[in-house]
Formats: structure tokens, C-alpha cells, sequence
């Protein structure tokens, strides 16, 4: 699920949070990417977690001959990802629905996905450096 035909402004959340016929972009990732920046100041070292965590996803759904990742859910995935992230690096996290309201997405398609994501991983978070 990715962003369509609306651009992020300092006014505005995520927009319309369609995806079916959405390709996962640079620029859509930019965008994700800014408006955690912008809104929860997301930190560089969440990121690299949340890489980690996406890349773990990617490697379980393989050994598990399951297949999760697509176009159309990339936009959650990634989402979600970051949520993770900021969950085991962080003291305090916005709850699951301040997340829902900034990417104007349904916090029950929010939150099956977060539990779709953990069970996929093996609720394996531990990332060291």
C-alpha cells in the first residue's frame, strides 16, 4: 500500500493509503522516510534496525516458502518496519494509532500487519551492532 495521487505537506498526513496498483518508489520511500524524520524524528540507527528487520522478513518468508513482500504491501511493510524499530530502540513510542492517523491508514490494517510481521519473524527483534 503506497501513497497515491497526493504529496505529503507540512498540513497533511500520508494521503490516500490505496496501494493495489501502486509501485514502490524511491520517492515513496523518500517519503516515508521524511515524514518519520519530520513527525517522530527518527533516528539513523532506527533505520539501520529497521533495515535489518526487513531484510530478516525478506530471508524468513524464503525459508518459510511463503510470500509476503509484494508491491502491494510494500507501503505497510515498510511502516511497520520503522514502528518496530522505534519499539525496541525507544523508552516512549506513540501508540500504533498516531501512526495510523499520520499515514491516514486503518490502525486494524495496522495493527494484523504488525502481528502478520512478528509472527513471520519469529518475533526474532534482536538486532546488535
Amino acid at each position: 500500500m503506497l501513497v497515491k495521487n497526493q504529496r505529503y505537506s507540512k498540513d497533511k498526513s500520508f494521503g490516500n493509503y490505496t496501494g493495489a496498483s501502486d509501485i514502490a518508489s524511491f520517492q515513496r520511500i523518500a517519503l516515508v522516510l521524511d515524514i518519520l524524520r519530520r513527525k517522530v524524528n527518527l533516528l539513523i540507527e532506527e533505520g539501520i534496525v529497521a533495515s535489518v528487520l526487513l531484510q530478516r522478513l525478506i530471508l524468513k518468508q524464503d525459508q518459510k516458502g511463503v510470500h509476503i513482500l509484494s508491491a502491494r504491501n510494500i507501503g505497510m511493510l515498510l511502516i511497520v518496519s520503522f514502528i518496530l524499530a522505534m519499539k525496541i530502540s525507544r523508552d516512549i513510542v506513540h501508540k500504533n494509532s498516531y501512526f495510523a492517523n499520520l499515514f491516514n491508514i486503518s490502525i486494524i490494517d495496522l495493527n494484523i500487519s504488525e502481528c502478520g510481521y512478528l509472527r513471520l519473524i519469529d518475533h526474532q527483534l534482536w538486532v546488535e551492532f
